[in-house]
């Protein structure tokens, strides 16, 4: 299932280096340009120097609607696949903020998402660990006991079970590790501090979003529209939140039917008393995960009228209630039917049962069962094809003395080291990698890195991969 092919030829890939050019010489550049840049950071085949230059050059105030979109589908096409099923008309929704507002909040979005699924809806929230508050979405569901780990496929399995599942941006974007290192050393905003809520893999429907400045806003609302989601807010309080704020009004920008309106929502609008946000601090995992319990079950006050105010703007937007009010009291019935806490109790009781799924059969058993299948497979095939014709046509230098001649170095890499790279979708251990690659694109990039040797997983069942992969690697590294 698998086969190695040594480069013949070198590709130029240098468009990262272009756009950089481009941005430094007329501080502008197009869509396509940001998108194909990120596309090679992402690879890994990216000089971190010209990734420090790019995000520099391409400051937030350069990012348009048409860039940013770009930037997240090319971030995106590089995420783990998570792909629900949803019956015609059904609505997946997010609930997920920026971040960064600077005011350290209780975990509403995670709590909300969770009511809303208590109500009877599918959410699949896409997020992180802290950055710079206390405990993150991602910090408080491990605290809870649930597995972060899940992938797409599991994911889905546990929301339909239970209507709610987190998608951990860390898991399901690998490729995020070759642009960390530059992030940490500029130290400074850049696209991709904007990008999380933009790049759920799992493509919601409907999706409410806080932003941590009001600049956002309508560059968030137009990116939305971009996506083609069916209805979406974004919100920004007055005081600054990047959430629908308990203490006063709230910016909110909404799309639907392709067009962006603005206007002004306040806990009036759902029949709630204000709170100032000093009553909805964040603190520690722990303590944070003791006020999602208190609020699911069933105690009042602020948090819990925190949580109702977002929770009802997402029930709204997915068209359950006429209005904030009618929304209202859909979310409060999700928690006082203890819907809420039976989501809670599901998502982290099903997320387990995959926790230890990578060890239910070891390395060595699961090698050998790809062996034996592999072993039928060819047996069937000698069997239906004369060996002669399986044979090569033509002689060819083994690998490995080609190597030792020293023809492989691309120049990039001294003619003593060889670097072998791979292209798989799956692996028998992982599940699904990056099912959706373009495994010609891929190989392209691997060759500008400096690879002597791609290997190709062809074996389909567990590797996912086609005989046309080869094929096409070939095609495209071999001429």
């Amino acid at each position: 299932g698998c086969q190695l092919l040594p480069l013949q030829n070198k590709v130029e890939r240098k468009m990262l280096k272009k756009t950089v050019k481009k941005l430094v010489e007329s501080g502008v550049c197009t869509s396509k340009e940001a998108g194909d840049s990120v596309r090679e950071i992402m690879s890994g085949s990216a000089n971190p120097v010209l990734t420090s230059s790019f995000l520099t050059a391409l400051s937030l105030d350069k990012c348009t609607p048409d860039i940013v979109s770009a930037v997240a589908d090319s971030m995106r096409s590089y995420s783990l696949p998570c792909k629900p099923e949803l019956k015609n008309g059904e609505d997946l929704l997010d609930i997920v903020g920026t971040g960064g507002d600077g005011f350290d909040t209780f975990n509403v979005s995670t709590t909300a998402g969770i009511v809303v699924a208590g109500a009877g809806l599918k959410v699949l929230k896409h997020g992180n660990r802290s950055n710079a508050s206390k405990c993150g979405s991602a910090d408080i569901l491990e605290a809870m006991g649930a597995n972060l780990q899940v992938n797409g496929d599991q994911a889905c399995k546990v929301m339909e079970k239970c209507g709610f599942c987190f998608l951990f941006a860390q898991k399901f974007h690998p490729s995020m590790k070759h642009v960390a290192g530059v992030r940490r050393a500029l130290g400074v905003r850049t696209v991709f501090n904007i990008l999380g809520p933009l790049t759920n893999p799992a493509r919601p429907t409907v999706q409410l979003t806080g932003v941590y400045s009001k600049k956002l806003g309508p560059l968030y609302a137009n990116v939305l529209k971009n996506s083609g989601m069916r209805r979406a807010i974004v919100v920004h309080s007055y005081e600054g939140l990047d959430e629908i704020s308990p203490a006063g009004p709230t910016y909110a920008w909404l799309v639907e039917d392709g067009k962006i309106s603005e206007k002004t929502i306040s806990p009036k609008d759902f029949g709630l008393p204000i709170h100032a946000l000093s009553t909805v601090a964040g603190k520690e995992p722990e303590k944070n995960k003791q006020t999602l319990l208190d609020v699911l079950g069933g105690k009042k006050g602020p948090h819990a009228d925190f949580v109702l105010l977002n929770a009802a703007t997402a029930l709204w937007l997915a068209g359950k209630g006429k209005d904030f009010k009618e929304a209202t009291d859909i979310a409060r019935e999700s928690i006082s039917s203890g819907r809420a806490k039976a989501v809670l109790e599901g998502y982290i009781k099903w997320s387990n049962e995959f926790k230890d799924s990578k060890k239910t059969k070891s390395a060595g058993n699961i090698l050998d069962t790809i062996a034996a299948h592999r072993t039928k497979v060819i047996k069937e095939l000698s069997e239906k094809v004369p060996l002669p014709k399986l044979q090569l046509a033509s002689p060819v230098t083994p690998v490995l003395a080609r190597i030792e001649m020293g023809k492989m170095g691309r120049g990039k890499i001294p003619d003593i080291v060889a670097l072998m790279a791979e292209i798989k979708r799956a692996s028998p251990s992982t599940g699904n990698i990056n099912a959706n690659v373009n495994v010609v694109e891929q190989a392209l990039l691997y060759a500008d890195a400096g690879a002597s040797v791609i290997s190709v997983l062809t074996e389909p069942k567990w590797f996912k991969g086609t005989i046309d992969d080869l094929r096409a690697v070939k095609g495209a590294v071999m001429k």
